[in-house]
């Protein structure tokens, strides 16, 4: 709720930007999430999954877009294949509402732990091979 907020005062300080509306509409959108979650934990967590397949989805998407944009070079089927992965997730999370509320939220979260203690790992076996070299 509190990043809504900040959102939204961040999108009148950039009222001639032409990404404002959108800025603020996010915002709106997070104020409104925080007040659901703070109200009634059940259905924030429900609301909090269908965002994130959602995002999933239209991330997805994006990335699919760009991969044909880029397509001559090397590389755009990664970014394809990226696309793929993502629309497939937003779309087996959704497929599973309401059950992937239980689920969803402490597997994303999960994955991103794990990878950040991966990266913090290799940052630190190649520092110390910097230092043996």
């Amino acid at each position: 709720m509190v990043g809504g907020v900040f959102q939204i005062i961040q999108a009148f300080r950039t009222q001639n930007w032409s990404g404002f509306l959108w800025s603020l509409i996010v915002g709106v959108i997070a104020v409104i999430g925080g007040i659901v979650i703070y109200t009634n934990p059940m259905a924030g967590t429900f609301a909090l999954t269908l965002v994130i397949a959602a995002v999933f989805i239209a991330q997805g998407v994006s990335q699919l877009l760009l991969a044909f944009k880029i397509k001559p070079h090397s590389g755009w089927g990664w970014v394809a294949f990226a696309g793929v992965i993502a629309i497939l997730a937003g779309f087996m999370i959704w497929s599973e509402l309401p059950s992937s509320a239980a689920w969803a939220l402490g597997l994303i979260a999960g994955i991103s732990v794990m990878l950040n203690g991966w990266s913090y790992i290799a940052i630190a076996l190649a520092a110390k091979a910097m230092k043996s070299s």
